[in-house]
């Protein structure tokens, strides 16, 4: 924020209790290319064969980029964790923005600071469209998308812009092959 951007929606895949690594989106088109752009973060984690996501966002900027309506009066920055049972624990954190007395940025964009409101969380409740799509298709897609691996998406998914940052290239490979190693 202070650079005059915020958060790109982005979903971290978890399998087994561990991280298997992050993906943002890729440079997006208001409407429906947007949605789809955020909908497909759940390839990385149907790849992963995850069995919990966590996707990040914020509220005014993904209602914009996905032309939804604006259902939040203040902007927030969302969390959600969703397991592959269907629950899911939706973290809020409202804010407002205050204006940094700096110049403009290279590309004339204000900075700004957040001021944090009271943090809400709410389980299980109703979900913006894109997200709600890439959370159902993260597992939905797993067993489809696990057969290719994890490589193949990887490179699908970078060539198409989205920023994807690996911490473990094999998950549950011990699980799968019944070997220890």
């Amino acid at each position: 924020m202070e650079r005059g951007v915020n958060q790109r929606p982005s979903l971290t895949a978890v399998a087994g209790g561990k991280i298997i690594g992050v993906a943002w989106t890729r440079p997006l088109y208001t409407g429906e290319d947007a949605q789809r752009g955020v909908a497909d973060l759940s390839l990385f984690a149907a790849a992963a064969r995850a069995d919990c996501v966590i996707l990040s966002w914020e509220t005014c900027d993904l209602a914009i980029a996905c032309d939804l309506p604006l259902a939040a009066l203040v902007p927030t920055l969302n969390i959600l964790v969703a397991g592959d049972d269907g629950s899911h624990l939706h973290y809020q954190f409202p804010y407002d923005e205050q204006r940094l007395d700096r110049p403009l940025t290279q590309r004339g964009l204000q900075g700004a600071a957040p001021i944090w409101h009271e943090p809400l969380l709410l389980e299980n409740g109703p979900l913006p469209a894109p997200i709600r799509q890439a959370v159902d298709q993260a597992y939905e897609r797993r067993d489809s998308m696990a057969r290719s691996g994890l490589e193949p998406t990887l490179v699908w998914m970078r060539s198409h812009g989205y920023t994807v940052s690996v911490i473990d290239h094999h998950p549950l490979r011990a699980a799968d092959d019944g070997s220890d190693s």
